[in-house]
């Protein structure tokens, strides 16, 4: 379906369903004509949005290095504000897997805490 049906099938203007594929939120493959997006995609975000449920925005991140040495930064300096705050900032829109492999297992390098230690 394309982008300009899945607006209005999800009761939004197209600018609000263009930003949505922008962050992530709706998944679309871009064609000649336009966006193209699954209907299944389409009815996952109408019961999400209808349950109440804010769409979850993807953080990208550009700099994983830069990340991991904030977070261990504040860590080591004792700062858990800080380090709540820059994980949390990651975790609410980065998939579990990418925070192990990118922050926590590099992270656990950076702070002399081997990864076979449990």
């Amino acid at each position: 379906m394309q982008l300009r049906d899945a607006a209005a099938t999800l009761g939004v203007h197209y600018q609000t369903a263009h930003g949505w594929v922008r962050q992530g939120v709706l998944p679309a493959r871009k064609t000649p004509q336009g966006y193209e997006v699954s209907e299944s995609a389409v009815h996952a975000l109408a019961a999400q949005r209808a349950a109440g449920a804010e769409p979850r925005r993807e953080v990208r991140v550009r700099d994983w290095a830069m990340q991991v040495g904030r977070l261990f930064e504040a860590l080591i300096a004792g700062d858990e504000h800080r380090a709540r705050r820059d994980f949390g900032r990651l975790a609410a829109g980065v998939p579990l897997t990418d925070l192990c492999d990118w922050v926590i297992a590099p992270g656990r390098y950076v702070t002399g805490y081997p990864a076979w230690a449990s």
